[in-house]
């Protein structure tokens, strides 16, 4: 009987944890290797088998699929022990030996009696992924598809979307490690005061050009050192996306003394906009007004608020497709919407999105976002702005979105000035993927 690695192990309870609470694997992650004593290489190994086997787990699937003679009789699992082995051979090029070996021995972990099953699956599996690697090989979608884990239907509409050599690139990139940004909260910090901070704690980290207060650290653990985590817990250092800080801050320069923010969630953007405010014009925004459909989050807005020194006029839970029973006529001078989507640019972050998601998917979030626009326009001030924002790259939710409401009875006061749209690429070590329209309305 051959030992079982305690990375493996540890790559196993996370594949559990995200399958049994449908959690993203990046936010259980930490908790399970700092739950067991594990060197640098295990610790690093767990986390490339954990995080690898999210990205490519509908092709670990259709392996598995093809080596099982009744693929519904498998335990869920079982068979997040054997995808482990099978991202091993496919994508880490291990030999079929060694990775059957552990896979029996992980198999058996979680269902003792399926040693037999384990080993004959595996070694069908290890055959499979010789024919699969060899079609990763080539150049067509169905190739790039397996090569960068992604759902075939998806790789498709990526390559119809972006080109065949941008496509390729952003699956690529989905596929890297996310870098860490953060925001110096100009409410109760200034950039020198963090700076130092950060340099005092041995925290190595570069300004980002275009985006006042924003910082990209070197290192993503970081965010443990006790020096920077005081910053964090004090409300000074706010850990956020580049490309969300960019939409806060065009949502700040629209706002002219109110703001309605739709989809507030726990607030993060809520205190970027104040912070961004606040080094705009000195101060922060007199009236604004959140707005959620989930009700658990307004408390944890409300306190996040509290800790960073955000001013919050009012935080209603509401359905946002229909807002006039909660807001009357009121008007703001900017709306910002960040609208619920598919997530697809935050792929790096979110792996598990793209095995989640179907097709249908895109064109429901389109159509609530739609309604979303319809309905917050009944609330943009003469000369007011609504700040359009989503996190993804389909062109259904993004800029048909836009045009759909420009053309309809609803965005008949509004248009698309020059240089409205921001949709920054996905590149290694860079932002996310997200898009912002800023959308006027006529005087």
């Amino acid at each position: 009987m051959s030992r079982l690695s305690p990375a493996r192990r540890a790559a196993l309870e996370a594949g559990k944890r995200v399958r049994c609470r449908d959690a993203f694997v990046r936010d259980i992650l930490p908790g399970v290797l700092d739950g067991r004593a594990l060197d640098g290489s295990d610790r690093a190994f767990a986390a490339l088998l954990a995080v690898g086997v999210v990205q490519t787990q509908g092709v670990l699937d259709e392996v598995l699929d093809r080596s099982m003679d009744s693929p519904r009789d498998v335990k869920p699992h079982l068979r997040d022990a054997l995808r482990i082995s099978v991202y091993e051979m496919l994508y880490l090029g291990r030999s079929p030996y060694a990775a059957v070996d552990q896979g029996v021995e992980l198999a058996a972990r979680v269902a003792p009696r399926a040693r037999g099953l384990a080993n004959a699956v595996l070694r069908r599996a290890a055959r499979t992924v010789e024919e699969l690697g060899r079609i990763m090989e080539g150049c067509d979608v169905r190739s790039a598809a397996i090569r960068y884990g992604f759902p075939t239907w998806l790789a498709e509409d990526l390559i119809a979307w972006m080109g065949p050599e941008r496509a390729r690139s952003f699956m690529e990139a989905s596929n890297g490690q996310p870098p860490v940004f953060a925001s110096v909260n100009a409410i109760t910090a200034s950039d020198a005061e963090v700076t130092a901070a950060l340099r005092a704690a041995g925290a190595a980290f570069e300004a980002v050009p275009g985006i006042p207060g924003c910082v990209r650290l070197a290192d993503a653990a970081d965010v443990a050192r006790p020096a920077v985590k005081t910053l964090l817990d004090a409300g000074k250092l706010i850990v956020s996306d580049a490309a969300a800080q960019m939409v806060a801050l065009r949502a700040a320069e629209r706002a002219d003394g109110s703001l309605l923010e739709i989809g507030a969630g726990r607030g993060t953007k809520t205190v970027l906009v104040q912070s961004a405010c606040m080094r705009l014009h000195g101060r922060q925004l007199d009236h604004l007004v959140c707005v959620d459909n989930v009700a658990g989050k307004a408390e944890v807005l409300r306190e996040r608020a509290r800790a960073c020194g955000a001013d919050v006029t009012r935080i209603v839970t509401a359905d946002a497709a229909d807002l006039v029973p909660v807001l009357g006529d009121e008007r703001f001078s900017a709306v910002l919407i960040d609208a619920p989507c598919t997530g697809l640019g935050t792929l790096r972050r979110h792996p598990e999105i793209r095995w989640r998601i179907e097709p249908e998917s895109i064109a429901r979030a389109a159509a609530l976002d739609a309604r979303l626009l319809a309905s917050a326009a009944e609330h943009v001030a003469p000369a007011g702005a609504l700040v359009y924002a989503t996190c993804t790259v389909s062109p259904a939710e993004n800029e048909d979105v836009v045009r759909v409401f420009l053309g309809s009875g609803a965005g008949s006061a509004f248009h698309l000035p020059d240089g409205g749209i921001m949709q920054p690429a996905l590149t290694p070590g860079g932002c996310d993927s997200h898009f912002c329209a800023e959308i006027l309305k006529e005087r």
